[in-house]
């Protein structure tokens, strides 16, 4: 069970929304996104079955190709057990 907090957020899907929480993380503070997680905590089943590739290089281009300066040497993401997509700036 997952739980957000005021550096924490949880999202379902990985959307532009989670491009606008990096980019707040990147300008305030530390911070960590789990993509694949309801609001309850839950994971998000639907998630599961995407490509991970596929989720993997799409986090890739967006720090490459639409946040400036590059943020990749601040940003780490990967999978952690559950299949949940951690997008961690600490």
């Amino acid at each position: 069970m997952y739980q957000e907090t005021s550096n924490v957020e949880l999202k379902r899907e990985l959307t532009d929304a989670v491009k606008n929480e990096i980019v707040a993380f990147l300008n305030t503070m530390d911070g960590i996104v789990l993509v694949g997680v309801e609001d309850d905590g839950s994971l998000y089943e639907p998630f599961q079955l995407i490509d991970k590739d596929y989720l993997d290089t799409k986090v890739d281009n967006w720090l490459q190709d639409t946040i400036y300066p590059l943020p990749s040497h601040l940003v780490k993401h990967y999978f952690n057990k559950d299949g949940v997509l951690v997008i961690d700036r600490s």
